[in-house]
């Protein structure tokens, strides 16, 4: 019997800029825009999630801006632990929905809807819809860590 391990039994796909749903930018003129790399402009919001999910079925992560890393764990439970980073009042307008569903969970970083487009909602695979209202500019980060279980597939999808 052959048997395929990648990162401690995790598969990872990654998805750059693909299976997201439908996504959009606009960018707005903001001439008083800081980075969210300047340190007054940052302010961190921790998040967490713990679930089962079997073995065989997966655990998805989309977000629009941020990194999405996959660690191997000894126990049953799939941990996904999120960090929100930029500018004060921004994080909290980005929220972290969790959706289950038959073939696992759907775990999404949902940016506020952009006047006169579908509202932005978090759903599994190529469904969902994230449009941003900030020009691919982040004023909004989500990273993301998961901690996968053995037999537990991670799809991490991701566009910046």
């Amino acid at each position: 019997m052959k048997r395929t391990r990648t990162l401690g039994g995790i598969a990872l796909a990654l998805a750059l800029g693909m299976g997201c749903g439908d996504v959009e930018f606009n960018a707005p003129d903001w001439p008083e825009w800081r980075t969210p790399d300047d340190p007054a402009a940052q302010v961190r919001v921790n998040w967490e999630w713990r679930g089962q999910v079997a073995a065989g079925q997966q655990v998805e992560v989309k977000t629009v801006f941020g990194d999405i890393r996959g660690v191997p764990t000894a126990g049953s439970e799939v941990v996904v632990k999120a960090t929100k980073i930029g500018r004060a009042g921004a994080v909290d307008d980005v929220r972290i929905d969790v959706v289950p569903h038959a073939s696992g969970v759907t775990i999404c970083a949902v940016y506020p809807d952009v006047p006169g487009h579908a509202p932005n909602r978090c759903a599994p695979g190529d469904g969902g819809n994230m449009t941003v209202w900030d020009g691919g500019r982040g004023v909004v980060r989500v990273n993301f860590v998961v901690e996968v279980p053995d037999g537990v597939n991670l799809i991490a999808k991701t566009l910046w």
